[in-house]
């Protein structure tokens, strides 16, 4: 059974392919793929990839959960973001799930990709100029919490110390 507004044609064209690589995601297979998820819901990959020929069930949950899923950021990192990364990866090690939590509408493998840019940058300038440099991981969290940071470091100074320790003194009285 095809999900509502989905057409024989539209599937018929993607079976047509016949298998072999698939390579890039087409925007009519995206689409397709959103309809899919709306009528199976995001855990039934196998149901969803039998309209991909050319496609795994793992490559369509790939790219539901990395790309198409709403509510994922797409646009550049911020200084806040990349300093957490950092002191997430030293905490955490590769744990790019766990580290992507800290950063909701990243995901792990933005985070990932992001952490091999940033490293890498770091090792060819052999510098870090951040103004978050000298704080720790709650540091941050807690400024990223007390801070709007969608449009990246301009809500933060380093005079604004005082603001990341008030909630941070706060929230050491809770736990």
């Amino acid at each position: 059974m095809l999900p509502p507004g989905t057409t024989t044609t539209a599937v018929s064209r993607h079976a047509s392919r016949g298998a072999g690589k698939a390579g890039l995601w087409t925007s009519e297979e995206d689409e397709l793929l959103r309809k899919l998820v709306v009528h199976y819901g995001a855990q039934n990959w196998a149901a969803i990839a039998v309209y991909f020929p050319t496609r795994s069930n793992k490559s369509c949950r790939l790219r539901w959960f990395n790309e198409l899923r709403p509510g994922i950021k797409k646009d550049d990192f911020s200084d806040w973001e990349d300093a957490v990364i950092a002191k997430a990866a030293i905490e955490h090690g590769t744990k790019w799930a766990t580290i992507a939590r800290f950063l909701p509408g990243r995901t792990d493998n933005a985070v990932k990709n992001r952490w091999h840019v940033v490293s890498k940058q770091a090792k060819k300038d052999n510098s870090a100029t951040s103004c978050y440099n000298n704080l720790s991981l709650d540091e941050l969290l807690a400024a990223g919490s007390s801070t709007d940071n969608s449009s990246g470091v301009e809500a933060f100074v380093p005079e604004g110390v005082d603001r990341i320790e008030a909630p941070l003194k706060k929230q050491r009285l809770l736990e």
